[in-house]
């Protein structure tokens, strides 16, 4: 069973503790509307799963994704086909059906835009009636773990384009830079056989990647209680280093990191984890990385 470490939690609250971040607006070069805004990325973010194949020389992944949404073609079935050129038929067929339940999902809901179901949420997200439970019934937003409901909600209140009512109900969205991080930094205690197919490079059970997902953000929040943050900096820091320094296991912060870590205000010379990291201490941990897993729309 994948436990929290707790006091490894604790020790990593108080490093970060009083580290100065600056939180991305999401800009985009399109002048839309709020209600056209918040509908480009309720749309953007159901199909923004298996992603780290996509890009060109300059971007990858998620920059090249939201960089795409420039597009005069943004959600037509050429743009999609051409922003997912490698992804099989039926994924392409997959991600034109999850826009068009979309469409269908705002429909059935009576509204326009994605922020008037918001509204209808009086902005909460727990409860029966909050944003959780009213996005699950759409097919791309009905992960167990609501990572998608959680990086919407998160773009949205960064570009107060919503509120939050119950802003003690946010979680973090739990994606594969921030369990890499999470391994390595020790905040999670894995069973030796999860360890051994990590580093063996052996796919993990679907039951093992929910586990692993739910643990991680368990131990997320914890950090955040304990360091008096809020899970909005908790998310930006792991997905921070997850996608750079940690990414290639070189805990020094060089000069290519640079501008990849230009949101963290604080001077650093190195990974403000490595202090406490289980991996800077120990290089065998370092080997442990994202494990496989099957295909999935969870990230």
């Amino acid at each position: 069973m994948i436990k929290i470490n707790i006091e490894q939690c604790r020790r990593i609250a108080l490093l970060i503790r009083n580290i100065e971040l600056l939180h991305d607006s999401y800009k985009t070069t399109k002048k839309l509307s709020k209600t056209e805004e918040a509908n480009q990325w309720f749309y953007l973010i159901a199909i923004s799963h298996n992603i780290r194949s996509i890009g060109d020389k300059k971007k990858k992944g998620w920059d090249y994704l939201t960089h795409s949404i420039t597009n005069n073609n943004f959600l037509s079935s050429k743009w999609i086909k051409k922003i997912f050129e490698k992804d099989a038929p039926k994924d392409i067929l997959r991600r034109e059906y999850l826009i068009t339940d979309c469409k269908r999902f705002l429909q059935k809901n009576n509204v326009r835009s994605i922020l008037d179901l918001y509204k209808q949420t009086d902005y909460t997200l727990g409860g029966k009636m909050g944003i959780y439970i009213k996005l699950s019934s759409c097919e791309a937003y009905k992960d167990p773990i609501k990572n998608k409901t959680l990086l919407l909600t998160y773009i949205l209140y960064k570009k107060k384009l919503v509120k939050i009512k119950d802003i003690e109900n946010l979680l973090i969205p739990i994606e594969y830079n921030k369990i890499r991080v999470a391994i390595r930094n020790g905040i999670i205690r894995l069973p030796i056989s999860l360890k051994l197919k990590i580093l063996n490079k052996e796919i993990i059970t679907r039951f093992e990647e929910l586990q692993l997902r739910q643990t991680v953000q368990n131990a997320l929040q914890k950090i955040t209680q304990f360091s008096k943050r809020t899970p909005l900096d908790i998310d930006l820091l792991y997905w921070l280093i997850g996608r750079t320094c940690c990414k290639n296991k070189d805990c020094h912060l060089t000069e290519d990191y640079r501008d990849a870590l230009k949101q963290i205000a604080s001077p650093l010379s190195r990974c403000p984890f490595s202090y406490k990291c289980k991996a800077f201490r120990n290089k065998k941990h370092i080997n442990l990385d994202v494990p496989k897993t099957l295909s999935s729309e969870w990230f």
